[in-house]
């Protein structure tokens, strides 16, 4: 039975990895992945880059376990300089698929060397290249174009494609043979105490006050919070008495600025990076999460403060309006469209779409998702282990 067949991937990506003391230490939002096919295939060979640590940063775990071996690239330049062809070769050759996380420069270069060598590979589209490196300053501009192409003809002839979205990317970047939608973001089983706690949290509002909340790196300028920070003093102007609460790691600097230029700031409440429970306890407590992001794949954040209940307001970006309601998509990079947004959704029945938003988010409870994919990493080996006789 394919159940239980082990097979060895190679599984590239640009996911950034900690070393210390020969042990192997990501982001905890990437353990569940390493995790995942490393149940579905039982030897990983990791390529992806590598830092060296004294100290294991606090938001990782170890990975170690699931790892069979290691590509340790040390920066994206020495893979553009050809430095681990040789590698890569040797480990797509003792290998049964490989898996290419896109878009990335050192999943594109790996897919290339498995095509030469005539290896099947599977697509994992994160995101859109177009979006990810047009918004990332003036070298991601340069090569905007190119990753969006290379990425587009990768997925295209990929043996095998999963999405983390329902359309969006499929439109963009469709693939010739068989695919899924499996969003990387799972969830536990939703409990419908957390929808009533929210709706009597929307009764007893105070249609005078609101408390909104985005949780994202604060040092990445694509997350958009800069929209809503110089919406705020225009709505609080008109009689809206907004608290914005900022959910994330990273330099506060650029914001902080922003709020004292609009004369915001005591309106504006960093949190810092927290602890999932305590992102959860945040959008308990907000009236709206809101989600300006310029580039995403298909956002945890949005998904997480809908299986709590939360009305939602996102920008037109990638997966995101997969999501949400008609209503409560706005322009993205406007401010205007977040100030819209915002007066708008305070007049619609915000506990019918606390109630759809809960519907909506048991979609990517990790049960559902889990069957998903294991059906299909029961299909590939299928196909493989056929190919093989």
């Amino acid at each position: 039975m394919v159940e239980g067949a082990k097979m060895r991937i190679l599984l590239a990506t640009d996911t950034k990895v900690y070393v210390k003391d020969g042990r192997y230490y990501a982001d905890n939002s990437f353990v569940p992945v390493v995790k995942r096919y490393f149940d579905a295939f039982q030897e990983i060979i990791l390529c992806t880059r590598t830092v060296n640590v004294s100290e294991i940063p606090t938001f990782c775990a170890e990975i170690s376990q699931y790892i069979y071996d290691y590509i340790a690239i040390d920066s994206l330049k020495s893979v553009l300089l050809n430095k681990y062809n040789q590698q890569i070769i040797n480990a797509i050759s003792n290998c049964d698929i490989v898996v290419s996380r896109v878009p990335s420069i050192v999943s594109y270069r790996v897919a290339d060397i498995a095509i030469r060598q005539n290896k099947p590979y599977m697509t994992e589209a994160m995101g859109c290249a177009w979006d990810a490196y047009w918004n990332h300053g003036i070298l991601g501009k340069s090569i905007a174009l190119y990753m969006f192409l290379k990425m587009k003809k990768l997925v295209y002839r990929a043996s095998y494609s999963t999405y983390v979205t329902e359309k969006f990317l499929q439109s963009r970047y469709p693939s010739k043979n068989n695919s899924i939608n499996a969003s990387n973001v799972s969830i536990g089983k939703l409990e419908d105490r957390v929808l009533k706690k929210r709706i009597n949290k929307i009764k007893k509002r105070d249609s005078s006050k609101l408390v909104l909340l985005t949780a994202a790196a604060v040092n990445v300028r694509y997350k958009g919070h800069e929209y809503v920070i110089r919406a705020i003093k225009s709505l609080c102007d008109s009689g809206i008495d907004i608290t914005y609460y900022l959910a994330g790691k990273g330099d506060q600097t650029f914001l902080r600025n922003l709020s004292k230029k609009y004369q915001v700031e005591d309106r504006v409440i960093f949190l810092g990076g927290l602890s999932r429970q305590d992102v959860i306890n945040a959008m308990d407590m907000a009236d709206i999460y809101i989600q300006p992001s310029k580039q995403e794949g298909l956002p945890r954040s949005i998904i997480e403060a809908m299986s709590r209940g939360c009305p939602v307001l996102g920008a037109n970006t990638a997966g995101i309006p997969e999501l949400i309601q008609n209503e409560c998509v706005f322009k993205r990079g406007s401010v205007s469209s977040v100030i819209s947004s915002i007066k708008m959704i305070l007049n619609e029945d915000l506990e019918r779409i606390a109630i759809e938003n809960f519907s909506k988010a048991k979609e990517y409870e990790e049960e559902i998702l889990d069957n998903r994919r294991q059906l299909y990493y029961e299909k590939i080996k299928r196909e493989l282990l056929e190919k093989s006789i």
